[in-house]
């Protein structure tokens, strides 16, 4: 627990990385799987519902990452700011009108 008295994670993890792991799990979905079985591990592979989740969170986070990206090449612009801000916008505009939850009130 923090100062504040608020349980935090024992480890900070950048959303970059949290990307990098979901791609790689998606792109090597079957080696993933075939190594959780020979370590007597089943229960922890990944099922439709979970595909499908980790597919909408690499969709969600990638353009983040061409954002960043755009940066990162960049000088720095602030004529920048503006279009990154909208595209940000968008695509968390996007994310909230696809996800069923968000449409039930539910956090």
């Amino acid at each position: 627990m923090d100062d504040a008295g608020c349980a935090r994670p024992g480890v900070s993890t950048r959303w970059t990385v949290i990307l990098a792991t979901v791609s790689a799990v998606l792109d090597h979905r079957r080696a993933v799987v075939e190594a959780l079985r020979r370590a007597g591990r089943a229960e922890l592979c990944p099922g439709a519902d979970d595909v499908d989740l980790l597919t909408r969170l690499r969709d969600f986070l990638t353009p983040f990452q061409q954002f960043a990206l755009l940066g990162a090449e960049c000088s720095p612009n602030l004529s920048l700011l503006p279009l990154i801000r909208t595209r940000i916008q968008r695509q968390c505009a996007a994310a909230a009108a696809d996800d069923p939850a968000s449409s039930t009130g539910r956090d």
